[in-house]
């Protein structure tokens, strides 16, 4: 048979096939190709949201981490602030450095997660407020060693103050018993009299020595409140870095800034005026 023959043989088939048959057929497949592109969108937006939810938790807990560490590195800003002004009364073999440490530490978390822009400033307030501590650290250390000497003071007048009132109860003894010998009365009298004088001596010492701490903390206190005016500019720009990482407004409202101007002024009259007093009464040298 040939292939024209074979041809029309087919062709004569498919014409007594019913027109039935090719509409169902046709709907078939036109149901099935419907079935394949609507599960094929179906699928790319399935991928889509899957992809899109991954991102959002990602954001997330992006934000969740910076919002975390950020709160932490202004509580522990805060907290370094307040170990400055306590660095003249640290005890004897304390290090002043301790204090800072988690301040730091805070601070290296925290450039590790910020945008770039944000972290050139902190690296900026680190420098600055690095300035700060090391020169407060270095005026603090005559305070120190002022307050140290208080100490030192302090004991030998606690020392002889316990021997005085010990000799006290001796003579109180000697007078409540009968037939004591005159010569152990006369030795108890001298050795009160010698403590009260060493009491005497450093009780004044040690009061002279509280008046220069004083003086010397007064001043301490002044120059570094200057200094921590001087860090408010970095210290805004920071704050202002951060709000804006955690979608909060780091707008200030209208008059933010001259209050304050207005609150550091009023604390610096008022440490001016305390240093004024403690002056006074001291009348230590200028």
């Amino acid at each position: 048979m040939h292939s024209g023959e074979i041809l029309n043989t087919i062709l004569t088939f498919l014409s007594n096939i019913p027109i039935a048959f090719w509409t169902a057929l046709l709907a078939t497949t036109s149901t099935l190709a419907g079935v394949l592109i609507s599960n094929k969108s179906n699928t790319s937006r399935i991928l889509m949201q899957l992809k899109h939810d991954a991102q959002q938790k990602s954001i997330e807990r992006t934000h969740e981490i910076r919002r975390k560490i950020y709160l932490e590195l202004v509580s522990e800003y805060n907290k370094a602030t307040t170990h400055l002004t306590k660095l003249p009364a640290l005890e004897l073999g304390q290090n002043p450095a301790d204090g800072f440490m988690p301040f730091f530490n805070e601070l290296t978390k925290a450039t590790l997660i910020v945008e770039p822009s944000t972290s050139e400033i902190l690296l900026t307030a680190q420098a600055a407020f690095g300035k700060v501590m090391f020169s407060a650290m270095s005026r603090a250390t005559s305070v120190n060693q002022v307050r140290h000497q208080i100490t030192i003071v302090d004991d030998l007048y606690q020392k002889h103050l316990l021997e005085q009132e010990r000799i006290f109860s001796e003579i109180k003894n000697w007078c409540e018993t009968p037939g004591k010998s005159k010569a152990v009365l006369e030795a108890l009298n001298i050795s009160y009299e010698h403590q009260t004088e060493l009491v005497d001596h450093y009780a004044e010492k040690r009061g002279d020595a509280w008046d220069k701490f004083n003086k010397f903390n007064a001043e301490y206190q002044s120059e570094l409140f200057n200094e921590l005016q001087c860090l408010r500019v970095t210290q805004d720009d920071v704050f202002k870095a951060l709000r804006k990482e955690l979608d909060f407004s780091n707008e200030y409202p209208d008059g933010y800034y001259e209050k304050q101007n207005s609150v550091f002024n009023s604390l610096k009259l008022q440490i001016n005026e305390q240093f004024k007093k403690w002056e006074r009464s001291t009348d230590l040298p200028s």
